[in-house]
């Protein structure tokens, strides 16, 4: 099945990124925070375009369009004082995946869809932390809130409907995908406790 093949495909890979996020440390500044969300959005804003323009023809472009996220980190950001200057000057990644087909964008948007999940954790430690709430600094966490089961649930069943002749595509785009966050996050310099 190539939802159990992309778990383990993946495994060590996001554990990789995992460890690179202080987020559910209690000493995380703001100033801190935000600089993680700006390394999310580098990736999430150039990919999703990518996903968006390689299911535009197809059934579905209209996911895809409910399902992007960089929207929601910049409302973040400039809750967490950024101006939309600053954060129209983020560097985008450029060495992203190559989307080039249905295929490859599912397995793009599993690494992201699957991100919502591990964000209903992060939400609840920041907002102990920092005192942030959904309106304040913590949309792109909450995410689709009280129907984030439900969409994972029906990305799971977009990825379990894909053609098997898929499967390897689907797999290398999404190690692809975390690879990138890997790459973005390594960047960071982000010692918890100190003034970022």
């Amino acid at each position: 099945m190539i939802l159990d093949a992309l778990r383990q495909s993946t495994a060590a890979v996001h554990q990789r990124v995992e460890k690179l996020l202080p987020l559910m440390e209690p000493s995380l500044t703001r100033p801190q925070y935000a600089e993680v969300l700006s390394r999310f959005y580098s990736v999430y804003a150039p990919l999703e375009a990518r996903v968006q323009a390689a299911c535009a023809s197809t059934p579905l472009a209209v996911e895809t369009q409910a399902r992007r996220k960089a929207r929601w980190i910049e409302t973040d950001l400039a809750s967490c004082g950024w101006s939309s200057s600053r954060i129209n000057a983020i560097t985008r990644a450029d060495d992203l995946p190559n989307v080039a087909d249905v295929a490859s964008a599912l397995g793009c948007m599993y690494v992201m869809e699957g991100a919502t999940l591990g964000g209903q954790y992060i939400c609840r430690a920041i907002e102990k932390s920092l005192h942030l709430t959904r309106t304040t600094g913590l949309a792109f966490f909450h995410s689709y809130g009280a129907r984030t089961g439900a969409m994972w649930s029906a990305f799971r069943t977009l990825i379990a409907d894909a053609p098997t002749t898929d499967g390897p595509a689907i797999l290398a785009a999404a190690v692809a995908t975390f690879d990138c966050f890997e790459r973005a996050f390594q960047s960071v310099s982000l010692v918890v406790g100190e003034p970022a």
